[in-house]
């Protein structure tokens, strides 16, 4: 019943006829009970009216394991913490059938793992769960294999997410139609998807510009590996600026080509660089910081030489404002 199923212990086979057969390594006792007890708490979190008994149960398990458990056997104190973050989540719902969610949980052992190492103390746990219920009842053959990005989506379109940039305002799109906007294009996505962390999706599916435009600057700008390059293929207005003209742009309608085609203001350029760069697979954030004299708005993204990747706050700004 434990939400992901553990090696067992096996012989070692010989290197060679001369090699020494290397005896099967015993099971540690303390594991196992450990595991039974984890088993038998988590069909108590199944019924309603033992729950609480079986909450109780996993808190006093995982206190045994950071107590007196192998420091060598990590997936042990995994698995225990594992379980009692399902309980304490769970537990912490009141709209859900809390025993058919465990259920649901044990039988979708890579999503229960991501989602319940995403979720942080302050995520609501009924809104967490709803999001999850609605990708379930349209995508759910497909939830457990992309479990990183069902879990990113569920933590962050808890609940409506808009991006307000300046005058204007972007609303996201509906958490399925993000779903299948990502697993459709999972290819051309700058890192993929199933092999990324959902703590760093978080900072992919936080997108907040429309699907036709997110499907635009995918088509134009797939592959791209300086997002922070982007901030400047936005022109600057400048008389919106200086002269406090209405934006060119927002005469034409604000969108991801027409910021692009019109130009705008630091804010503009940063949203379109952050976007685009969602939208094409690459973790962004949109950073606003001000001076005694400016305001300023530029773009991070998470970079890579193929073989390692660090969060690039510098490349996606003005110099002259580098010290804001």
């Amino acid at each position: 019943m434990m939400f992901a199923a553990h090696a067992q212990a096996q012989s070692t086979k010989p290197k060679s006829s001369k090699s020494k057969p290397v005896e099967a390594k015993q099971a540690d006792p303390f594991a196992q009970a450990i595991r039974a007890g984890i088993d038998e708490s988590l069909r108590q979190l199944q019924d309603k009216d033992g729950f609480e008994a079986g909450a109780a149960a996993l808190r006093a398990q995982f206190d045994k394991v950071i107590a007196y458990g192998d420091p060598a056997d990590k997936v042990l104190f995994r698995d225990a913490a594992l379980a009692l973050r399902t309980a304490s989540f769970v537990g912490a719902t009141e709209q859900i059938d809390r025993g058919e969610m465990v259920l649901y949980l044990l039988k979708n052992p890579e999503l229960a793992r991501d989602l319940m190492f995403t979720v942080k103390p302050a995520d609501k746990a009924d809104a967490v769960f709803a999001a999850l219920n609605k990708l379930r009842a349209a995508r759910e053959a497909k939830l457990n294999a992309y479990a990183t990005l069902t879990s990113a989506l569920c933590v962050v379109h808890d609940a409506p997410l808009a991006h307000h940039v300046n005058e204007n305002t972007a609303k996201a799109a509906d958490i399925v139609r993000l779903f299948d906007y990502f697993v459709a294009n999972e290819r051309p996505m700058y890192y993929g998807i199933k092999n990324v962390p959902a703590e760093i999706l978080i900072y992919v599916v936080d997108c907040t510009a429309s699907i036709d435009e997110m499907a635009w600057a995918l088509n134009r700008y797939a592959g791209n590996r300086n997002v922070g390059a982007l901030f400047f293929d936005v022109d600057y207005d400048y008389d919106a600026f200086s002269d406090g003209d209405v934006k060119k742009v927002n005469k034409v309608g604000w969108n991801l080509p027409n910021i692009l085609k019109f130009g705008g203001v630091c804010a503009d350029q940063a949203y379109f660089a952050m976007s685009v760069g969602k939208s094409i697979g690459v973790p962004t954030a949109y950073v606003t910081a001000s001076s005694s004299e400016v305001a300023h708005a530029w773009v991070g993204f998470l970079q890579s030489d193929g073989r390692n990747s660090w969060w690039n706050f510098s490349s996606g700004r003005y110099d002259t404002n580098k010290g804001v």
